[in-house]
């Protein structure tokens, strides 16, 4: 009797584990199923963010600022997909972010480590301020991580080039400033 019950019982153990075990794999099948087309399917979009423009004024006329800007921005790899002489604008064509232009504020502290698949374009203002031009520089953001803030790395580069450009070749050098002869 006891060898009948044991063997009924056990029975009753290995249909429930194949059941289990079906279901299971029936799961699986399932669910490889569903995230499988979600991978193949657009669901997140990107937005953009703009940020804080970066600018240094220089004692230039504007034709002189233009015309500096068209040979500065491919000197550094940007191709120049709009340009209005009227506004004094430029457009760069999207790059993809570089390891430490922008970064994600998280948690208290810059995170640089999830930019990947995020692009961004150079946004270039020249602003006539009597007999200096102010040129003040930011980025156009496309991602799908959230708002990234700019490092200012590639601004800074720009702008220390302009000046280097700017800089007169006669100059005198005081205890106060340097100033072009």
């Amino acid at each position: 009797m006891d060898s009948i019950k044991k063997k009924t019982c056990l029975k009753s153990v290995m249909g429930m584990a194949r059941g289990s075990l079906l279901q299971s794999v029936l799961l699986v099948i399932f669910w490889c199923g569903i995230s499988g087309q979600t991978c193949t399917k657009d669901i997140v979009y990107s937005k953009d963010y703009y940020t804080q423009p970066v600018s240094e004024s220089f004692e230039i006329g504007m034709t002189e600022a233009m015309a500096r800007m068209e040979k500065v921005l491919p000197k550094f790899g940007y191709n120049i997909i709009q340009q209005d002489e009227a506004q004094h604008k430029f457009i760069t064509g999207w790059r993809p972010v570089e390891a430490d232009s922008h970064y994600v504020f998280l948690f208290a502290r810059r995170d640089y480590g999830i930019t990947d698949g995020t692009y961004y374009q150079l946004l270039v203002d020249l602003i006539q301020q009597g007999s200096k031009v102010k040129v003040a520089l930011s980025t156009k953001v496309k991602t799908i991580v959230g708002p990234l803030e700019s490092s200012k790395k590639v601004e800074q580069r720009i702008l220390k080039q302009l000046a280097d450009d700017f800089r007169s070749p006669q100059i005198e050098i005081t205890n106060v400033e340097m100033r072009k002869k």
